[in-house]
């Protein structure tokens, strides 16, 4: 869909910021849909949801940014410890479920959950990207809104989708999370024929949400738990429970934030001046292995360098960014 940046408002403020790629960027119907999604993700509250801070949908490469969210995703998590352990899947869970429930009562259905859409932080989860698969589906270029192994049967067959097919991903990622996969593995299409014409398999799924990821699994939509119900289900009823807890607070404080080196590298490459009253911005990155030189006309800028490269000592950058934020 598009690249991840890592910037800083005009007051110092970290966001993140998403720039479409140009394959969606030249599509008319996805650009009026990002626009919609755009206002109604401004709509979205609640603890668990990332929050939209700006965005230009009318932009040369369209771009939202939200706020940023000092975590690894639990698709690196994962990636790295194989499962959680049981009480923090269930904080995760009833996080997700909160951040759903918000997205829903915007109007948005996120499409798209899935463990990298979902961030780790001190204070919880937070759900990212919801209103973007939305996006990408109205603009005809990709088949079908979703990731192989999350999509809900209904999706799959190509019926109209309802907030339900975001409580089937969360039930995935739940069994994910504990090192289930309960639709098996293999090539996308043997999973998506499981998916719509076989049961999960749940056999090594803890009890104690066994039968609540049984019931986000269930063909029939309707037959599926609401977010408010979940939440109710995983709210963790002991208050000493700690979250995040090792391995996920140890992979939280091996992120540090931004350090005045990077801070310096990301102004000191920039060169403005003014020219027929526009206002035009360069930017220069001398480390790339083909140094580039990015112009971007009638905006406020902030420089923005890739999230990936913020723990890594310069000069490490392969590419610099911008994007307009005007209103930051």
């Amino acid at each position: 869909m598009g690249e991840v940046f890592f910037g800083q408002s005009r007051a110092g403020r970290p966001v993140a910021v998403k720039v479409i790629y140009p394959v969606f960027a030249n599509d008319a119907q996805f650009r009026r849909r990002f626009r919609l999604e755009v206002e109604a993700g401004r709509k979205v509250g609640g603890f668990h949801a990332a929050q939209v801070v700006d965005a230009n949908p009318d932009a040369e490469r369209p771009w939202l940014a939200t706020g940023y969210i000092a975590g690894p995703s639990l698709e690196r998590v994962l990636n790295e410890h194989q499962a959680l352990p049981l009480d923090r899947v269930r904080v995760l869970g009833a996080g997700v479920a909160e951040a759903l429930g918000a997205i829903h009562a915007a109007g948005l259905i996120h499409r798209d959950l899935k463990p990298s859409n979902i961030l780790l932080a001190d204070d919880g989860p937070h759900v990212i990207d919801f209103g973007i698969a939305c996006a990408i589906d109205a603009s005809g270029i990709t088949g079908r809104p979703g990731t192989a192994g999350y999509m809900a049967p209904e999706v799959l067959l190509g019926q109209p989708l309802t907030p339900a097919c975001d409580v089937f991903a969360l039930g995935v990622v739940l069994a994910v999370a504990t090192g289930i996969r309960p639709f098996g593995e293999g090539p996308s299409e043997a999973i998506a024929y499981r998916i719509v014409y076989e049961e999960p398999d749940l056999s090594g799924l803890d009890l104690q949400i066994r039968d609540l990821v049984a019931a986000c699994l269930a063909k029939e939509p309707s037959q599926r738990p609401t977010p408010a119900t979940i939440l109710e289900y995983l709210a963790n009823p002991d208050p000493s429970a700690r979250w995040p807890g090792p391995p996920v607070q140890t992979m939280i404080t091996a992120s540090p934030p931004i350090s005045p080196t990077i801070r310096r590298y990301m102004y000191q490459v920039v060169i403005r001046f003014r020219w027929r009253n526009r206002l035009s911005v360069w930017f220069f990155n001398p480390w790339a292995r083909y140094p580039k030189t990015v112009r971007v006309r009638k905006m406020s800028s902030v420089a923005v360098a890739p999230s990936c490269t913020l723990s890594e000592p310069l000069p490490c950058s392969s590419r610099v960014a911008t994007t307009s934020m005007a209103k930051l």
